[in-house]
């Protein structure tokens, strides 16, 4: 027992150590301004413009509930994000799907927690929030996505269309 978790310890310690060592000075800034929002409201974060809404679309390939490949016109951006998933265990695996409801939103902001709530679909690649979900796995990285423009089937009937509900899907009580 006390060497599998001398065992897992090391593990974590050398993929956060590999993490922290591909900072740079922006990956700091954002997470002191990422601590310091949470401190003020837990339901606030700060996203480095890099990682706001992307110019260009990123298309990830999922298999298996597991992200297989990544590319995107700017292949700097699929290249890290593939890296970062691949940077742990479980970090490639999908830990979060949700469906947005709010029509209200319109279009991405770069505001996660609103992002998400679009009409669309969000997924997390990485960490499940375990204390939160009950998954049974964990890991040491947490990706949201948050796709536009989805087409949504659910046990073979369309509920959205190119980011819209089906009118009859909203008049369904």
């Amino acid at each position: 027992k006390w060497d599998d978790i001398v065992e897992t310890l090391t593990k974590r310690y050398n993929n956060y150590r590999k993490a922290v060592d591909q900072y740079n000075s922006e990956d700091v800034f954002q997470q002191f301004m990422n601590a310091y929002t949470e401190s003020i409201d837990p339901h606030t974060n700060y996203f480095s413009p890099k990682f706001g809404v992307l110019a260009n679309p990123v298309t990830i390939t999922v298999e298996d509930s597991h992200v297989s490949e990544v590319s995107c016109p700017d292949q700097e951006i699929a290249n890290e994000l593939m890296a970062y998933l691949k940077s742990t265990a479980n970090g490639q695996r999908a830990g979060e799907f949700a469906i947005g409801t709010n029509t209200a939103v319109k279009r991405l902001t770069g505001n996660l927690l609103q992002d998400e709530k679009i009409p669309g679909i969000h997924v997390a690649f990485g960490n499940p929030s375990s204390h939160k979900t009950g998954a049974d796995w964990e890991s040491d990285v947490h990706v949201d996505v948050v796709p536009v423009e989805c087409t949504i089937r659910v046990d073979g009937k369309t509920i959205m269309e190119d980011g819209k509900f089906l009118d009859e899907v909203l008049r369904e009580e």
